[in-house]
């Protein structure tokens, strides 16, 4: 329903300021360069006191729909923590009109987007829907508001309760999961509303009774607490009847006190240690600082972005870039009500000093005092907010689009036009003012906490011999835009698909390497061949390139996934010629710099480091080469990172020969989406790289024979000690993403494991309450492809989960095939939410590069609602036949075994390995 915990990464100044600037006027030194951005809106109060917030956009037949409740965890008492977002799970389960789950209409009705999240001074529950789903979107959302107390049993709260509790395990089994809570205890004094987290204690959710929640909503859930946005493909007359019609009758509540600033700043400097099992050590530092809606915490915002926003920031250059001491550091803001908190932390890289880490931050932290930043800093900022700006006008959505923006700044600060406010200071803010707002703030009152990773012990099986002493030895040593194509001279294929909503220009240099061209290179390859490309290119540095980009308001970024590599560019159309020649430089010019490889070769360690702790990082390093087996293309770890052993041994020259080998026009598409036009972008791209020729040597080919399935089910065991939960993974193979049933897998799919009401899910975590979320995914690949069950269960539940799971699969092929209800649901879930997940033109590049990866035909999205419905039951049944197959799975579990190694063995279902993280058999 929720990740409560997810939110908890405080907000820097791209996501923070970023939304609050799309509804303004925008006035700055460089203001020719960009366009007057708005969100017009219309603002109403019903006599119950609901507040209505109304935004027209009509670039697709979407609505978002997005209620806050001015309630969240800074509004418990000590003893009774979690209510706030224990509640926001029961929301979900019916109300007295409609007493189901609240996602089982609205999936099939094509609904995206949506979700619900508590935070210390809210709740919000949101989805953007068609619109010929509204009416009954506003009928839910209102008989929730106002009728929800008759649905609540003893068996739902019981039901939720452990829904709660499996998230809370979650997030605490994954490293640094324990930082938060500590952080709040220990920088608020006791009684601060936010000196508990929004998840709360385990003791407090257990004690939570019947009675206690049906007061919370008494006490916080009538109209007047709440703000309601409708934003989208609406007429605002028409909207406000209809809000009136359904909302218009819930009692206002009771008048509720808010409470008051209460900065809690700390004085001197207060030291923590954390001992976890984690694969780096890291250094947070935190300063309590003003709430949300203060012009301090704005100003503060850039001021974060100066120290550690980009490639730029004075903490990425000296810990990341200059010393190497950290794999990863990051300054932000996070945003509350009453009072906010600047957190630094730093990831300390393998082999270096905590100590120095720290010494290092402090003096950057205190050169920013000393003499606050530079012009060149703060335009860099201020220009990468304005892009920003650019950028958000897309979305409407309750993840940070249009919709969230008004409701956030309605909800804190008692009006949307704050953010008008904050734009002015941040245009008008000078370095002067930086530096004394952070001497106000940082100068003193600091919270620091060590997090250190402790290793995991084994005693040996045999020992000395103690008979007698050793002898002494030596000393030791949806619809989309149509896709218009045409091939240049030198082989290039260039397609446009326009899309003139933004006045941003996505390009996307698709090429037939990705992870799978490492099996005739050095597994990680790829990864780092990629990660290399923006570290140098032309006569720029890494520096310098990421400074022009910046200065472009431009975005250049390179990856790879299974089957291709890429590299894009997001660029403002008022500076796409300078912006294509970057991009030009970065494509046809990269350095592959020797001083470069070492700093990202130690950053892909550290991936990988990561990985291997992580219980869905350990399975998915492994799966791949226990189903494809060994010198198959799809054989490497599944996020590409490669191994250890392979990473160190990676030169420069690898990567050039990897990039020339694989990366050539004659087996590229460029594809361009957004505000222009193929007789725009044609001469551009001639110009720029029509000169780009394909090496003589035959195109490269990769190694996908077809692989056999197994004849009977393997388990592969890897311990994890002390492990709060066992995360469970059941692969096979399965028909590539080309085969003709392939539609039919999909939809099959959605109803077995694909979506929140699907059998996996409702099974494990509604049913069984064993898990926060269980499913089934069936991946893209040229070749065979993945199919996988998997789940984070309970540690005494594992071989239940285990049964459950198997049966699942079994029954959907045997005595329990998919009905015609689970057909319908899962096909409408499909083809409903194609508007919704094509409204940016990043989306729409994401769509079409499906196309193009796979071989599809250009019409495959705009084909795909009638295709579906033309499916019959009989067709997804005889497709779920071919796609699972519960005798041929690979189980791969990650747990505590001395807790849960002999019950999986007494199950009897084969052989059973035990693996250590890099997939060495144990025993």
């Amino acid at each position: 329903m929720t990740d409560a915990t997810r939110w908890m990464k405080a907000i820097r100044i791209a996501t923070v300021t970023i939304a609050a600037l799309l509804a303004s006027g925008i006035s700055h030194a460089a203001e020719s360069d960009f366009p007057d951005l708005k969100i017009p809106y219309e603002r109403h109060v019903l006599s119950n006191g609901l507040t209505l917030l109304i935004h027209e956009d009509h670039k697709a037949p979407v609505v978002a729909v997005n209620v806050w409740y001015h309630v969240g965890s800074k509004d418990e008492r000590p003893g009774r923590t979690g209510f706030a977002h224990l509640f926001e799970h029961l929301m979900f389960n019916g109300s007295e009109n409609y007493n189901d789950e609240f996602f089982r209409p609205l999936e099939p009705a094509g609904a995206t987007q949506m979700n619900g999240t508590t935070w210390y001074d809210r709740t919000n529950y949101f989805q953007n829907v068609p619109t010929s789903a509204l009416d009954m979107t506003l009928w839910l959302e209102s008989d929730r508001m106002g009728h929800l107390l008759g649905a609540i049993d003893q068996a739902r709260l019981d039901e939720q309760r452990e829904v709660v509790l499996n998230e809370k395990r979650q997030g605490e089994n994954e490293p640094y999961g324990k930082v938060d809570e500590l952080i709040a205890d220990a920088t608020y004094p006791a009684g601060h509303p936010y000196s508990w987290t929004t998840i709360g204690s385990a003791d407090d959710l257990n004690a939570a009774t019947l009675d206690d929640v049906k007061q919370w909503f008494r006490d916080n859930y009538g109209a007047a607490n709440a703000v309601l946005v409708v934003a989208g493909d609406i007429d605002p007359k028409t909207i406000q009847a209809k809000v009136e019609h359904y909302f218009g009758d819930i009692p206002p509540g009771p008048t509720r006190e808010h409470p008051g600033a209460w900065v809690a700043k700390m004085h001197g400097t207060k030291r923590a240690t954390l001992q976890d099992r984690v694969p780096q050590a890291r250094i947070y530092k935190v300063w309590n600082i003003p709430g949300f809606c203060e012009t301090d915490a704005n100003l503060l915002s850039m001021v974060a972005a100066v120290l550690g926003d980009g490639k730029n920031s004075r903490l990425y250059k000296r810990l990341v870039y200059r010393d190497r001491s950290a794999t990863a550091v990051d300054v932000s803001i996070g945003p509350f009500e009453i009072a906010s908190q600047f957190t630094i932390d730093a990831t300390v890289a393998p082999g270096a000093d905590p100590a120095a880490v720290e010494r290092a931050i402090d003096e950057e932290v205190a050169s920013l005092l000393k003499d606050g930043p530079t012009r060149a800093e703060l335009e860099r900022v201020q220009t990468k907010v304005f892009a920003g700006a650019v950028r958000g006008l897309e979305r409407i959505d309750g993840f940070g689009g249009k919709s969230a923006t008004l409701a956030q700044y309605q909800v804190y600060c008692g009006t949307p036009d704050r953010y008008t406010e904050e734009l002015r200071e941040i245009r008008d803010a000078s370095s002067k003012q930086l530096r004394t707002v952070a001497r106000r703030w940082l100068d003193d009152g600091q919270f620091v906490l060590n997090v250190e990773p402790f290793p995991e012990y084994t005693s040996a099986k045999e020992g000395a011999d103690r008979s007698k002493l050793p002898p002494l030895g030596k000393p030791p040593a949806l619809k989309l835009p149509p896709l218009q194509r045409v091939q240049l001279a030198n082989g290039l294929t260039l397609a446009v698909a326009e899309r003139h909503a933004a006045p941003v220009v996505q390009f996307t240099l698709i090429a037939d390497a990705g992870f799978a061209a490492d099996a005739g290179a050095k597994a990680g390859t790829a990864r780092l061949t990629m990660d290399m490309i923006d570290e140098g290119a032309g006569d720029y540095d890494a520096l310098a390139l990421s400074a022009r980009a910046e200065a472009l308001g431009a975005v250049i970024g390179a990856g790879s996934n299974l089957d291709t590599s890429y590299i894009g560019l997001n660029a403002l159309k008022a500076k796409l010629d300078p912006s294509l020649d970057l991009y030009a430089d970065v494509v046809l010019r990269p350095q592959f710099p020797a001083k470069e490889l070492e700093r990202l070769r130690q950053l892909q360690l550290a991936r990988i480091q990561q990985e291997k702790a992580q219980p869905y990082g350990i399975a998915s390093r492994l799966y791949t080469r226990l189903i494809y087996g060994e010198g198959h293309a799809y054989a490497n770890p599944r996020s590409g990172n490669g191994t250890e052993a392979s990473v160190a041994t990676i030169s420069t020259d690898d990567l050039r020969a990897f990039y020339q080998h694989w990366v050539r026009p004659d087996q590229a598409t460029l594809l361009v989406v957004g505000d222009t036009t193929l007789d725009e972008i044609r001469p551009l791209i001639e110009k720029r790289f029509g000169s780009w020729t394909a090496p003589d040597t035959a195109a490269p080919k990769k190694q996908l024979d077809t692989v056999a399935l197994p004849k009977q089910p393997r388990i592969f065991l890897i311990n994890r000690t002390a492990a709060e939960q066992s995360l469970i993974l059941a692969a096979h193979l399965a028909p590539p993403k080309s085969d003709p049933d392939d539609l039919a897998m999909e939809v099959a799919n959605t109803a077995l494991g694909g979506n929140f009401v699907s059998r996996m899910n409702m099974n494990l975590r509604e049913d069984k309450h064993w898990s926060y979320g269980a499913y089934t995914v069936v991946s893209g690949a040229k070749a065979q492809r993945p199919f996988f069950a998997y789940a984070p269960v309970q540690t005494d539940k594992t071989v239940e989960s285990l049964v459950e799971t198997r049966k699942e699969l079994e029954r959907v092929i045997g005595k329990q095939p998919l009905s015609e209800d689970e057909l319908e649901f899962a096909r409408d879930s499909l083809v409903r939410s194609l508007p919704g997940n094509n409204e940016t033109a990043g989306d729409i590049a994401g769509s079409y590069t499906t196309v193009l990866s796979y071989g599809l035909p250009d019409s495959y999205w705009n084909d795909y609602v009638t295709r579906a419905e033309a499916l019959d039951l009989q067709q997804v049944n005889a497709a779920v036949k071919r796609l699972v197959h519960p005798d041929a799975l690979t189980w791969i579990v990650v747990g505590d075994l001395s807790k849960i190694e002999a019950p999986i063995r007494k199950l009897g279902w084969g052989e059973v390995t035990v693996l250590d993280t890099d997939g060495k058999v144990v025993r």
